[in-house]
């Protein structure tokens, strides 16, 4: 799960981990933040979150930013609590397999 932010009144997110792709390989995820931080509807970490899952689905890429995750467990850290699907390695790798099938559908998601 994801951990509880320190505001109370904050729903949890994980920003901070799709914060950190960008910095990991800024010409493969920095595009995606833009875009995702200049919509004028979305304002919260969790609306940012949910924006942008909607917009790498679109993109088919879901897989892909998951598998990158896997690949940063400090990253992970910040934002799951030690228990979390994405920090077991094994079951997370089952996760991003199944995902892999989602590429083959085109989503039109609105942002």
């Amino acid at each position: 799960g994801v951990k509880k932010s320190r505001d109370s009144s904050e729903l949890p997110h994980f920003w901070p981990v799709v914060e950190g792709l960008a910095k990991v390989s800024e010409q493969a995820f920095g595009p995606t933040l833009f875009m995702v931080r200049q919509l004028p509807t979305v304002q919260t970490p969790y609306g940012l979150c949910r924006a942008w899952i909607r917009k790498i689905l679109n993109e088919n890429s879901l897989a892909f930013n998951l598998q990158t995750m896997r690949k940063h467990p400090n990253l992970l850290a910040q934002s799951y609590e030690p228990w979390a699907l994405l920090r077991d390695m094994e079951a997370s790798e089952i996760l991003v397999t199944m995902l892999q099938t989602l590429d083959g559908f085109a989503f039109r998601i609105e942002l």
